[in-house]
């Protein structure tokens, strides 16, 4: 006889006994007492856990793995997870890919021609462009408000 060890508890079952697809989707706690020496167990209450991150926590983490090994042997698809969890396509999901790479490299093109413009390099928290352009705009913000203090009277024109 040989048993399955199911990937997510480690509890072996007999392979005619196993059958996720008939399994609650929920978690569970379930309170029993016992009957007596020999006689065995009886539940008293079942309540749900999903609401439980002490035991919720290391099931999502463990599940994540799962998928993680599931998708590295083909096992589930491109397709699949992104219908499943991306709500379109593995090819809806590449072109967005695409469109926020285009869209970081213009950030990062503005912030250098801020920063050669103001002979300054932003310093900031992190390195994505995001973060730097919020720094070099925020620096050009203050100059403008400090010029705007100093010459009060007169007007100011910006060309684009």
């Amino acid at each position: 006889m040989s048993l399955i060890g199911c990937p997510l508890c480690g509890k072996n079952n007999s392979f005619e006994s196993f059958n996720p697809t008939q399994l609650d989707d929920d978690v569970y706690a379930i309170r029993i007492v016992g009957l007596g020496r020999g006689r065995g167990f009886k539940t008293v209450g079942k309540y749900s856990l999903l609401n439980d991150m002490d035991v919720m926590g290391p099931i999502k983490d463990r599940v994540l793995v799962l998928v993680d090994l599931l998708h590295n042997n083909d096992i589930i698809s491109d397709d699949e997870l992104a219908e499943r969890f991306g709500g379109g396509s593995a090819e809806e999901t590449e072109r967005w890919r695409e469109y926020a790479g285009r869209l970081n490299r213009r950030i990062r093109g503005v912030v250098e021609r801020i920063e050669e413009a103001t002979d300054r390099d932003f310093e900031c928290e992190g390195e994505n462009s995001i973060e730097r352009l919020e720094a070099g705009a925020e620096y050009l913000i203050d100059d403008y408000n400090a010029f705007k203090a100093s010459d009060e009277d007169e007007e100011v024109t910006v060309d684009a």
